[in-house]
C-alpha cells in the first residue's frame, strides 16, 4: 500500500507521436495480430466478444499445441488441459510484464516505446484471453487474482485509469461475494491509489467509508493502513489536516512500531520541509527509542538518521553534525557487514503488520524510499554540505562531492543496464524506473549547485562552474516527469545566477535575478506544492498549499536585495531625494516591500506559535544578518531609522550571538568581524566603542582570501583611518592609509559598475 507521489498526467513514454498507447487506453483487448504495433481503437465491445481472440496467432497456437508431456518442469499429472492452460496464460502475463520492464532504459526512443507497450499489450492479452474464453475454468479466487491484476498494469504502466478503475471494482464484487477478505482489503486499496490520481476528492472519501467500516467491524488494524494512505491523500490537498491525521495515527496504541516510527518521519519531514528543525530532532529523538523493535527494518532507522542529520545542519549544530556523521558512517559498516540484510533493490521498505489480536494473520504495505546505494550517496552529499560549512574543511568537501558525482555516474549506468548483464537485479516498472533516474540526476544537481557556492565563497565563482551547473539544469529538466520539480529548481539557478553577478558586481543583472525569484514566489508560478525532500528523503509523498514563504532560498534572496537596494538609495545624490524621482520612488516601494516580508519573517521565528507551519526559516545567522544590515543603514542615514531603544535592543541581541560566532569552527571568520564592527556602530559610549574598535581592528588581515572577510575590513580601517586623522595621529594614519588601499585594491573591481 505504497504512498505514491501523484504522477503527470502526461510522460515522455505516454505521449511519443509513435506511441500506441493512445490506442492501449482506449481498448483492454490487443489488436488481432500480435505482430501488429499499434492497438486497434475502432473495434466496440461486441466485435470483440464475437472474435474471441480466434486471431490470437503466435501466442495462443502455441498453447492450444502445447503437449503436457514434453513439459519437464511441472507436475502434469491430474490437471486438465484447460488447467494447464490457465497456468501458461498467467505465467506468461507475468513474463511479458517483466520483458516490458527489461526495456524501459531503452524507452527514450520511439523504438523504445514500441517494444515497450508491445510487451505491455502481451501481458494484458494474456489476462483477457483467461476471462473471455477461459472463464469456466477459473475459480472466483482467481478470478479476482486476475482482474486485479490487469487493475494493477493499467495503472502502474498506462494512464488509462477508467480501466484500472472498472477492473479494480470488479475485484472488489468477486472478493465481497465470496468473502475473500485479504484480496478485497488489496483491491480496495488499489481501487483508493486510482482515484487518488484521477479524483482524490472523492479518494478521501472513499477511504473515510472504508476505514469507518473496518474500525467498526474490529479490523482496527486494516483502518490504519487505510489511514496511512489516506494522510498521504491529505498531505496534497489540506497541508494542515494531513499533519493532524498523521499526529492522530502516530499517538494510537493500537498503531504497530514500525508504522508509528515511519508517522513520525513524515512529520520530521514536514517539519524540515518548512524550517523547523529543532521540531524534526524532537520527532527523530523520538523515533529513536522505538528502534529496539525494528531490527529488521534498518531502512527506518537510516531515514531517521539522515533526517536528524539534516535537522542539524539546517539549525545551524554543525558540531552535533559531524558526530550524526560519525554515526551514519558506524550505521553504514554495521550494514555493509550484514551484506544489506533487509535491503531491497527497489527500496521498497516492506512493512508487516497483524491485522488479528493475537497476530494469526498479518498484512504488508511497501513504503517506497532508496536502495543502499542510494542510501550512501545520499550520506556523502549531506557530509558534503556538512564540511562545506566548516572553517578549513572546504577542501574534503570538494572532494566528498567528487567521489559521490562518481558514485551518481556508475549507479546511472547501472540502472540503465540492470537487465541486460545484471540477472540478480530487478526489473523496474516504467514509472519506478524515471523516479530513479530523476532522483540521481536532482543529486548530480544539488552537488553541482553546491560546488558552484563553495567556489563563490572561496572567491572561485567562474563562468565554467556556472556554466555544467546551469547543463546539469537544463539535463535535469529533459529527465524530470514532474514539472514541480522544474519550478523548485529554478529559484535556486536563479539564486546562483544573482550570487554570479552580485559577486562580480554587476548590481542591476544580481537585482534582476533576485526580483526574479520574488515574482514566481509571489505569483506562484514556483508551484505551492514541493516534493518532500526531492521524493526521496521520507516518502514519495508530496506537500500541497506549502507557504512559499517558508523557502529559504527567498529568504536570502530578500537579504541580499535589502542589501542593493540600501545601496542604490545611498547612491542617489542628495538633491534628487530631495525632489523625489521616480527611481527613488520604485526603490522606495520595493523597499517595503523587502522590508515588510523580512520583518514578518524575523517576528515569526521569534515568536511561540503554536503551529510551527506558520514561521518561517530563520536561523541566528539570518536573525543576525538582518540586524547588522539595519544597524548599518541607520549608522548611514545618522541614526534618522533607528531609535536609540532598538540600537540597545539589537545590540544586546549581537552581544549574545557574539559568544557563539566567536572562536567556533563553523562560523565564517568574517561574521565575527562584522557582529564585533556593527557593535562598535551602535555603542552609545566612546569608551565602548574604543573597546569595540580594538576588538574589530583585531580581526583584519589583509591577506585573507576570503571577499567577505576583505570588505568587513575595508570597512573597519576606513573608519580607523578618518578617527587617526581627527586624532592627527598622521603617521599611523598614513600605514592604515597603505593597509585600506591594498585591500580595497583586491575587490575595487566588484564596485566598479
Amino acid at each position: 500500500m505504497e504512498q505514491n507521489a501523484k504522477r503527470r498526467k502526461y510522460s515522455p513514454v505516454m505521449n511519443h507521436p509513435e506511441s500506441p498507447v493512445s490506442h492501449l487506453v482506449k481498448d483492454d483487448v490487443v489488436s488481432e495480430s500480435a505482430n501488429a504495433d499499434n492497438l486497434s481503437s475502432h473495434e466496440t465491445t461486441s466485435t470483440l466478444e464475437e472474435s474471441t481472440y480466434t486471431g490470437c496467432n503466435m501466442t495462443e497456437t502455441k498453447l492450444q499445441n502445447f503437449d503436457p508431456a514434453t513439459n519437464t518442469h511441472k507436475e502434469v499429472q491430474g490437471i486438465s488441459k484447460n488447467e494447464m492452460i490457465v497456468d501458461l496464460l498467467l505465467t506468461n502475463s507475468d513474463f511479458y510484464l517483466k520483458k516490458a520492464h527489461q526495456t524501459v532504459p531503452h524507452s527514450n526512443t520511439p523504438q523504445g516505446v514500441s517494444t515497450y507497450q508491445k510487451f505491455v499489450k502481451l501481458s494484458i492479452k494474456s489476462l483477457l484471453i483467461l476471462i473471455r474464453r477461459y472463464d469456466k475454468a477459473l475459480n472466483p479466487y482467481l478470478e479476482s487474482v486476475i482482474y486485479l491484476k490487469l487493475a494493477s498494469i493499467y495503472y502502474e504502466e498506462t494512464d488509462n485509469l477508467n480501466r484500472a478503475d472498472d477492473y479494480a471494482n470488479k475485484a472488489i464484487a468477486i472478493t465481497t461475494r465470496n468473502n475473500f477478505s485479504s484480496l478485497k482489503f488489496a483491491a480496495e486499496v488499489l481501487a483508493a491509489k486510482v482515484l487518488e490520481r484521477s479524483r482524490p476528492g472523492l479518494a478521501l472519501n472513499y477511504l473515510s467509508d472504508k476505514i469507518k467500516s473496518y474500525n467498526s467491524s474490529g479490523s482496527m488494524h486494516l483502518g490504519n493502513l487505510l489511514a496511512i494512505l489516506k494522510t498521504g491523500i491529505l498531505l496534497q490537498e489540506d497541508y494542515s489536516a494531513g499533519l493532524v491525521a498523521l499526529q492522530s495515527l502516530s499517538a494510537l496504541d493500537i498503531v504497530d512500531p514500525a508504522t508509528k516510527v515511519f508517522c513520525l518521519l513524515l512529520q520530521a519531514n514536514l517539519h524540515l520541509t518548512d524550517a523547523s528543525p529543532v521540531v524534526a530532532i524532537s520527532l527523530c529523538n523520538e523515533e529513536s527509542t522505538l528502534f529496539e523493535h525494528l531490527q529488521s527494518y534498518p531502512q527506518l532507522m537510516a531515514m531517521c538518521l539522515l533526517h536528524k542529520l539534516c535537522g542539524h545542519l539546517q539549525a545551524g549544530y554543525l558540531k552535533q553534525g559531524k558526530e550524526m556523521i560519525n554515526k551514519i558512517s558506524d550505521f553504514v559498516q554495521n550494514q555493509q557487514n550484514t551484506g544489506w540484510r533487509w535491503w531491497s533493490e527497489d527500496g521498497i521498505i516492506n512493512i508487516t503488520i497483524g491485522i488479528t489480536f493475537d497476530e494469526t494473520y498479518s498484512a504488508r504495505y511497501g513504503i517506497p524510499w532508496i536502495n543502499s546505494d542510494e542510501f550512501v550517496i545520499l550520506f556523502y552529499m549531506l557530509s558534503g554540505v556538512l564540511l562545506l560549512r566548516t572553517n578549513n574543511k572546504k577542501r574534503k568537501a570538494k572532494q566528498i562531492f567528487e567521489k559521490c558525482l562518481e558514485m551518481v555516474s556508475n549507479k546511472l549506468s547501472e540502472t540503465g543496464e540492470r537487465n541486460q548483464h545484471k540477472t540478480t537485479m530487478i526489473a523496474f516498472s516504467m514509472w519506478h524506473y524515471y523516479e530513479k533516474i530523476l532522483f540521481l540526476e536532482t543529486v548530480r544537481y544539488k552537488i553541482n549547485f553546491y560546488e558552484t557556492f563553495m567556489d563563490f565563497l572561496e572567491g572561485r565563482f567562474s563562468s565554467t562552474g556556472f556554466t555544467e551547473l546551469r547543463n546539469v539544469y537544463h539535463n535535469l529538466r529533459f529527465v524530470s516527469t514532474d514539472v514541480i520539480n522544474y519550478s523548485i529548481h529554478n529559484t535556486e539557478v536563479y539564486y546562483t545566477y544573482a550570487l554570479f553577478f552580485q559577486y562580480y558586481g554587476k548590481i542591476s543583472r544580481s537585482k534582476y535575478y533576485y526580483l526574479k525569484i520574488l515574482s514566481e514566489v509571489l505569483n506562484g508560478k514556483s508551484s505551492p506544492k514541493t516534493t518532500l525532500s526531492f521524493s526521496k528523503m521520507a516518502s514519495k509523498g508530496e506537500t500541497q498549499n506549502r507557504k512559499w514563504l517558508h523557502s529559504e532560498i527567498y529568504g536570502f534572496s530578500l537579504i541580499n536585495l535589502k542589501s542593493i537596494i540600501d545601496f542604490e538609495i545611498y547612491r542617489i545624490p542628495e538633491d534628487s531625494r530631495k525632489v523625489g524621482s521616480s527611481s527613488l520612488n520604485r526603490l522606495l516601494e520595493l523597499k517595503d516591500i523587502v522590508d515588510n516580508d523580512l520583518n514578518s519573517i524575523v517576528m515569526n521565528n521569534n515568536s511561540n506559535l503554536s503551529n510551527k507551519f506558520l514561521s518561517n526559516f530563520t536561523n541566528s545567522y539570518f536573525s543576525g544578518t538582518y540586524h547588522v544590515l539595519n544597524q548599518i543603514q541607520a549608522y548611514q542615514q545618522n541614526d534618522s531609522l533607528a531609535s536609540l531603544e532598538n540600537r540597545i535592543f539589537h545590540g544586546s541581541d549581537l552581544k549574545n550571538h557574539l559568544a557563539y560566532v566567536d572562536n567556533n569552527e563553523f562560523v565564517p571568520s568574517f561574521l565575527s568581524a562584522l557582529v564585533k564592527f556593527t557593535m562598535y556602530i551602535i555603542s552609545k559610549t566612546i569608551e565602548e566603542k574604543m573597546k569595540w574598535l580594538e576588538h574589530s581592528l583585531a580581526e583584519v588581515q589583509i591577506n585573507s582570501a576570503s571577499h567577505n572577510s576583505l570588505i568587513v575590513h575595508t570597512f573597519i580601517l576606513s573608519e580607523y583611518y578618518n578617527l587617526l586623522l581627527i586624532r592627527n595621529e598622521l603617521d599611523k594614519a598614513s600605514f592604515t592609509k597603505t593597509q585600506l588601499d591594498i585591500v580595497k585594491k583586491k575587490i575595487e573591481y566588484k564596485f566598479t559598475t
